[in-house]
């Protein structure tokens, strides 16, 4: 019997699902070992055990980048199945944005219509985690570019959303890198063979935006420029 459309999207919910029970899963373990890992921290510190120390930083480290990936995982099945459970409360871009910029060492520059930051209708972390996919991906195209500034944070007020925008002065981006930046989830050689993850956390962070009804874009070059992008996050301002 032939499987028609309806049996693809049938497997391919069942898919998404099995991710979403196998990601839930994996938090209790990584819960437990970087809960010990911080209870030997302490330990070590109060002994003085440098090499301990260090050793203790890793493992916490690599279940931090283990829970981010699990969380990747939760994010991406939540948005395909449609299943995005949003905690919406009133959400200050520019604070969020001096809470999560200074871990990356980025200049903030603040473009607004009045004296007032954008507030927008927003689940707080989930904004926080879009600011950062954001600020990751500007810093690395700078840091891969000689004598380049840091980002650039402005903020603006349009037809009803408030806008976090952020400037880089990396190399332009191709109409083909411009149109995979929100989609695509892994980075293929030209022979089609799995190279690398892309940039998952935009992917996701664009899946967000639409969910809030608002819209994550990318220009580039940046106007006026020969180089850099512009990415722009548009959410619904508060009422």
């Amino acid at each position: 019997m032939t499987p028609t459309a309806g049996d693809f999207e049938e497997r391919y919910r069942e898919l998404c699902d099995f991710v979403s029970i196998v990601a839930h899963d994996l938090r209790t373990p990584l819960t437990s070992i970087r809960g010990f890992a911080q209870l030997l921290q302490r330990q070590a510190r109060a002994q003085d055990g440098e090499s301990l120390r260090a050793s203790l930083d890793t493992i916490v480290q690599q279940a931090d980048r283990l829970a981010e990936y699990t969380e990747w995982l939760l994010e991406i099945a939540r948005l395909e199945t449609g299943r995005v459970a949003l905690a919406r409360t009133r959400v200050d871009l520019e604070h969020v944005a001096r809470e999560v910029a200074p871990a990356l060492g980025l200049a903030l520059a603040f473009t607004r219509p009045n004296d007032d930051a954008p507030v927008v209708d927003a689940d707080q972390r989930r904004v926080r985690h879009m600011v950062r996919a954001m600020l990751e991906f500007a810093s690395e195209r700078s840091a891969a570019t000689p004598v380049a500034p840091a980002p650039i944070i402005s903020f603006d007020v349009q037809d009803g959303f408030g806008r976090l925008i952020v400037e880089d002065n990396g190399a332009s981006l191709t109409a083909d890198e411009r149109a995979g930046l929100f989609e695509r989830l892994v980075l293929t050689s030209d022979g089609g063979r799995r190279r690398s993850l892309a940039h998952v956390g935009l992917v996701i962070a664009a899946g967000m935006a639409g969910a809030h009804g608002g819209r994550l874009e990318v220009e580039s070059p940046v106007p006026g420029s020969d180089r850099g992008a512009r990415l722009s996050l548009a959410l619904p301002q508060a009422r």
